[in-house]
């Protein structure tokens, strides 16, 4: 979906959506305008529908926004694009911003309306000349993505810096990222990173990332454990799934002690974050995930939940909707009455009800909850490295 200003239901924009409602209630005349504003600022949005709808009937411009909005994101209401278009389209014709955004991402998704970029494009313009910057960086996102089936960098440039300038924090990773892809010379380099450290402190979860990976790795001239994994879980928290991936990998990052024993620092911390973004389709935390329980690594040796997570890690490497081509039966030591015909059926049963949309987390622990003949105590012992260093400290 085409993440504008307010119904991505993206945290940081319903807010910004929700202060744009409740900072105009001293400027509404009509009666019940201020009273639902003070129930949408307290959730109760069916209230704020009651006392909106009136206002809206009679042309009050944020009343028709706020209704749009609370369609747009499904509050008090069914989601519904065509009301949503319906009450941002008369604020919009009459010079509201906010709703001239709004529209747009209608038009760009096609949500509400028959899909129209080009439309779109003249709806955020008229928002981007009133200073909107949501609509600023959506122009930006449209020539850098070819949405009018051609890009056009340097409109995205301006149109990205406009928005970054006002401190809009994903327009300013985008500007950032428009800058390191250049590759040009060191002052406009150091220019990206600073782009891109302020849209990290200003809430940006892909920039947070990619600070996080600048720590890990040293690339932004320092290597920090605690920093990267500061900046990862700042994105992870958000929901962002290669951060979440990344998260857990750090706290799971394995030293071997001996063949059969290795360290790792925060087994549980690892794996929840882990799951989190497997739940998300992340292919590297599926991967992982898959690992550890065909190994035995720190949790139970599972080969059915082993398998099961493989060939969903397979499948999202793919597009959406499209599932791979099972490949063999990976059964490492299989315990007793496990052979092939138990565990192939046991595998594929789980594949199928883990596969189910928004069902991961609910199956895997419906599964790891129940009975497992197929299961057997971790083949390699985790031991934590304060355990580590108590036993080889001198005595």
């Amino acid at each position: 979906m085409f993440s504008l200003h307010t119904w991505n239901l993206s945290p940081g924009l319903c807010h910004v959506a929700l202060a744009a409602v409740l900072a105009l209630t001293s400027q509404c005349a009509w009666p019940g305008y201020t009273e639902g504003a003070a129930a949408y600022r307290r959730g109760d949005f069916a209230t704020a529908m009651k006392e909106w709808l009136p206002a809206a009937r009679k042309g009050d411009l944020e009343a028709q926004y706020g209704l749009g909005l609370m369609h747009a994101n499904g509050q008090g209401t069914p989601r519904n694009g065509e009301e949503a278009v319906r009450w941002f389209r008369p604020a919009a014709e009459k010079g509201h911003a906010l709703a001239q955004n709004n529209l747009c991402a209608c038009y760009v998704d096609g949500f509400g309306v028959e899909q129209d970029v080009d439309l779109a494009v003249s709806w955020c313009a008229k928002a981007a000349e009133k200073g909107e910057a949501n609509a600023n960086r959506n122009l930006g996102r449209i020539y850098a993505d070819g949405l009018l089936g051609y890009r056009d960098r340097q409109k995205a440039e301006r149109y990205y810096r406009v928005a970054a300038e006002k401190g809009h924090a994903d327009a300013q990773w985008r500007l950032g990222q428009l800058w390191l892809a250049r590759q040009a010379d060191d002052v406009e380099l150091a220019g990206a990173y600073l782009w891109i450290r302020k849209a990290a402190d200003g809430g940006s979860a892909d920039a947070q990332h990619f600070v996080g990976r600048g720590y890990e790795t040293g690339s932004n001239g320092e290597k920090s454990f605690d920093k990267a994994t500061l900046w990862y879980r700042k994105a992870a928290e958000q929901g962002l799934a290669k951060a979440q991936s990344a998260l857990g990998r750090m706290y799971l990052d394995a030293v071997p002690v001996t063949r059969d024993v290795f360290i790792t620092i925060d087994l549980a911390e690892g794996l929840k974050w882990i799951r989190k973004a497997a739940a998300q389709d992340d292919a590297a935390a599926l991967s992982t995930m898959s690992t550890m329980y065909l190994e035995g690594s720190g949790v139970e040796q599972d080969i059915p939940l082993g398998n099961a997570l493989l060939w969903l890690s397979e499948d999202a490497t793919l597009p959406p909707g499209r599932q791979a081509p099972l490949s063999p039966l990976v059964v490492p030591d299989p315990p007793p009455g496990c052979e092939f015909p138990m565990e192939m059926g046991n595998a594929y049963k789980l594949y199928r009800a883990l596969i189910k949309p928004g069902r991961f987390e609910d199956e895997l622990d419906r599964y790891l909850a129940g009975p497992r003949p197929c299961a057997k105590g971790p083949r390699r012992p985790v031991v934590m490295p304060s355990t580590v260093l108590r036993l080889t400290s001198p005595q």
